[in-house]
């Protein structure tokens, strides 16, 4: 298993449509991906705008690259 971490930051403004977004659009529409395994979503508010860490669980290092949309050599030099 493989757990990408993405770092985001909205404003105080957008905070709570962001954070709606992550768990009710984003991780719902992964689902149909081939070695997801599901998502989490992590935030923190700090002075003047909320950080968001969402930690997304995959199966394998070709299943990131295929939700990533690109096809990458599992070890440098090999096509494999």
């Amino acid at each position: 298993m493989i757990t990408p971490m993405w770092r985001g930051w909205a404003s105080m403004a957008d905070a709570n449509s962001y954070g709606r977004f992550l768990p009710e659009e984003l991780s719902p529409s992964m689902r149909g991906n081939p070695g997801f395994l599901g998502a989490e979503v992590l935030c923190r508010q700090e002075e003047s705008e909320t950080a968001f860490v969402t930690l997304t669980r995959f199966e394998g290092l070709n299943d990131v690259w295929a939700f990533a949309g690109c096809r990458l050599p599992l070890r440098p030099g090999t096509n494999s």
